[in-house]
């Protein structure tokens, strides 16, 4: 590569950078809300999540009672005395998820504190990594620094990835764990590595498989398609290849287990009673079919693009129509795992929310963020078949603004969300009143607020029951009176 299409190609990365720098600032600076799981990162971080919950189905004060906002607000705030093992504990007893994210959280909130944008921000330093990463991963992929740099573009720019950015949860840090054990798998095992970098890489493979397990059990569907990967490029010929990767993972495993031995607790749920299943089908069915078209979405474009570009030269016909994918299906090259990687995971998750999670808990597009590198690579491969491979990629990227601005448009952001709280509508010097104490999103009101006012949170039946005990002083001092109406059994609007 020359000097002058090296700074060339440099100049464009740096502008695309920026642009999807700027699609993920902008939620940020409008954010004026937490998700409801949002808040429950916060809570679990902080090793509040089971003080909480035991305060709501015990009916302890604050509840119930005229009490400071802090009071409330101490919950998703760092407490001294609480650690890394309080919050591995709590996350144990009262949550699903491992505790690998929420430790990072835990640090990173001691650091800058809880606010909208502090989740944000330590996914954008995630990505950074990403970026980084991807930039190397793809570099030893296509032997080439240009496509390398075009294929993190590709990343940082799909909508899925530009969505995740904005949410305070464990996937970005999950996609860096995947990419991760991609390019340490592809190390051990597609290249010819000296043995010295070859332990070198197997140490990493093994310290990422321990991390991805202590940050999302979807992990394990990336290590079985990674098992499937190797045993379909080696079979009986090389079996005992396929025995090594098996005993790193059952080492991985005895790591995860000594490091969180209280991790079982957290599938207890799976022996709670299920709801009707046929009741929620159609629902899951539908979003899932909406996850597919986020995630996959911009890979099929890009080969409506190659199709486009075959027909423009009259060479659309039986023998073409499949070269731009053909690439992927050679078992022994590292492009067909790559595709795996970007296809199985994600349709094992997806079986998996379908067959055994509550009809009433719908998977969300967040879930595949880890599949976003995969993707990004496999469109790579589909561009790569045109005749003119960077305008077909520069193209494809305007493509991806197009489709990230489409996405920032409020009908498109604000689509199923409650109404964006203005802090105008909040403002009182008076005392508060909230008629719904079940409802997490009451932390989102309490951050609007003055840390010293008092706050009277309990039930509607309660507060209907005894107003004597809380009216009079509302009256008297004037303030607010805060509601949360419920629209569906999984959905609330403030």
């Amino acid at each position: 590569m020359s000097i002058i299409n090296e700074q060339h190609i440099w100049r464009w990365w740096v502008i695309a950078i920026l642009i999807g720098l700027v699609f993920r600032l902008i939620p940020l600076l409008e954010k004026q809300y937490l998700a409801g799981d949002e808040i429950r990162s916060y809570l679990a971080a902080t090793a509040h999540e089971g003080e909480y919950r035991l305060l709501l189905r015990e009916a302890k004060a604050p509840l119930a009672t005229w009490a400071p906002v802090s009071a409330w607000t101490r919950f998703i705030e760092p407490q001294a005395g609480l650690g890394l093992g309080a919050v591995a504990r709590d996350l144990a007893m009262w949550d699903v998820h491992p505790p690998l994210y929420f430790w990072l959280l835990h640090g990173w909130t001691r650091l800058v504190g809880v606010t909208f944008w502090a989740g944000a921000l330590l996914n954008l330093l995630l990505e950074g990594l990403i970026l980084a990463l991807i930039v190397a991963w793809g570099r030893a992929m296509t032997h080439d620094r240009q496509m390398a740099l075009w294929l993190s573009v590709l990343w940082w720019l799909h909508p899925l990835s530009v969505r995740v950015s904005a949410l305070t949860r464990a996937y970005v840090l999950l996609t860096l764990l995947t990419l991760l054990f991609a390019h340490a798998f592809y190390g051990v095992f597609y290249r010819k590595l000296p043995k010295r970098q070859r332990l070198w890489a197997g140490s990493v493979l093994l310290c990422t498989t321990v991390l991805g397990l202590l940050t999302h059990y979807l992990f394990l569907f990336v290590l079985v398609t990674s098992l499937l990967v190797l045993g379909i490029k080696f079979g009986r010929r090389q079996w005992r290849v396929v025995i090594s990767l098996l005993v790193l993972f059952a080492m991985a495993l005895l790591s995860f287990i000594w490091i969180y031995p209280d991790f079982f607790w957290a599938f207890t749920f799976l022996a709670e009673p299920r709801p009707d299943f046929w009741s929620g089908l159609p629902r899951r069915l539908s979003r899932t079919a909406y996850i597919c078209a986020v995630l996959y979405g911009p890979m099929g474009l890009s080969l409506l693009l190659v199709w486009a570009q075959q027909l423009r030269v009259h060479q659309l016909a039986g023998a073409t129509l499949w070269r731009p994918i053909r690439r992927l299906v050679d078992f022994s090259a590292y492009p067909f795992g790559v595709c795996m990687l970007a296809v199985l995971p994600v349709l094992g998750a997806a079986l998996f929310y379908l067959l055994l999670i509550s009809p009433h808990h719908a998977m969300g597009a967040q879930y595949m963020n880890f599949a976003t590198p995969f993707v990004a690579l496999v469109t790579l491969f589909i561009l790569q078949q045109t005749t003119r491979v960077k305008v077909a990629i520069r193209a494809f990227i305007v493509l991806l603004i197009v489709l990230n601005l489409v996405q920032l448009h409020p009908a498109v952001r604000d689509f199923g969300s409650p109404p964006r709280l203005q802090p105008a509508d909040l403002a009182t010097d008076g005392v508060v009143v909230f008629d719904n104490q079940a409802s997490i999103h009451w932390f989102n009101l309490a951050l609007y607020l003055d840390a010293t006012q008092p706050a009277y949170v309990s039930s509607q039946q309660e507060l209907l029951a005894h107003p004597s005990r809380w009216q009079t002083r509302l009256e008297r001092e004037g303030g607010l009176y805060l509601s949360i109406v419920l629209r569906a059994p999984d959905k609330q609007q403030s």
